[in-house]
């Protein structure tokens, strides 16, 4: 019997310093995927028609002073462009227009209608002709629920490089009116 009296307190004390020795625990790993920011151009900056004899027309993407020189209706016969994008949550999104001013040609004269570019931006996605506050390109805007809205108006210019007046026909410039987005999570 004593030697059970021994066994027992031994085996209790081994037995107290194996479970403290054997505990457990877990740990959780996670990450969380955000979608890419991206952007798609909803709308193209178009001044409508205009009369040869114009001299400046201007589309406010602010849509606060009003537009002038054009004709027709705003979102029917003109429209300001408009960029979505679209990321995750409430990032900064940095966007800077490469040019703030473009030239217009019609292939086959000398004469250029300039455009000069303003900017506006919505943070949201905002599903209108134009609008939101005034935007100054290398700055940043903050998504919210993942959406911001860019417009992009200006003013446009005509210049008779000829002397026989602006001739008439499709002016444009597609390439040279670029915008970079940079961002950071």
């Amino acid at each position: 019997m004593k030697t059970l009296k021994t066994i027992i307190p031994a085996l209790t004390f081994i037995m107290l310093f194996s479970f403290a020795a054997n505990a457990q625990t877990a740990v959780t790993a996670t990450a969380d995927i955000l979608q890419d920011v991206a952007y798609d151009v909803d709308n193209n900056i178009s001044f409508g028609e205009l009369e040869a004899s114009f001299g400046s027309a201007t589309l406010d993407p602010t849509n606060t002073s009003g537009d002038s020189g054009v004709n027709g209706t705003a979102g029917t016969d003109y429209n300001a462009g408009r960029i979505n994008i679209t990321g995750s949550g409430s990032n900064d999104v940095t966007v800077t227009l490469d040019n703030a001013s473009v030239d217009l040609t019609n292939g086959g004269t000398s004469d250029v209608l300039s455009l000069s570019v303003t900017l506006s931006q919505a943070t949201d996605d905002v599903n209108t002709d134009r609008g939101g506050a005034s935007f100054t390109s290398g700055n940043t805007v903050t998504l919210s629920s993942g959406a911001a809205t860019l417009w992009i108006g200006g003013t446009l210019t005509s210049a008779d490089n000829d002397g026989g007046g602006i001739a008439t026909g499709t002016y444009e410039n597609t390439t040279d009116l670029t915008f970079t987005l940079d961002y950071s999570l």
